[in-house]
């Protein structure tokens, strides 16, 4: 049988341009997989859906952040006790962001 685990390098090499990926929210800001996220932006992978498991939090707002995020399916965005998400509120007001509702 073959393994599941995969390198950091391998696993980001799995995310092809316009994929959805799904982002929990393990802990909040605290738990988020911020070198996987780096390296897929240094990869340059746009137009990517996100469905926020659970809500979006840092780990969605760094993405929209990036410019590489088309459509995202949340219940909420937020970065725990330190507020809102800047990136997110900044692409919804400038219409860049397509924000499905899945509360």
């Amino acid at each position: 049988m073959a393994t599941k685990v995969a390198s950091l390098h391998e696993a980001v090499h799995l995310v092809k341009e316009g994929d959805l990926l799904a982002m929990t929210l393990p802990g909040e800001v605290q738990a988020q997989p911020m070198a996987f996220l780096r390296a897929l932006l240094r990869r340059g992978i746009g137009r990517l859906r996100l469905l926020g498991v659970t809500g979006g939090s840092i780990n969605c707002d760094l993405l929209i952040g990036a410019g590489v995020v088309e459509q995202i399916e949340i219940c909420h965005m937020r970065l725990g006790d330190m507020g809102t998400c800047p990136n997110f509120e900044r692409a919804v007001k400038a219409g860049t962001l397509k924000v499905l509702d899945n509360t």
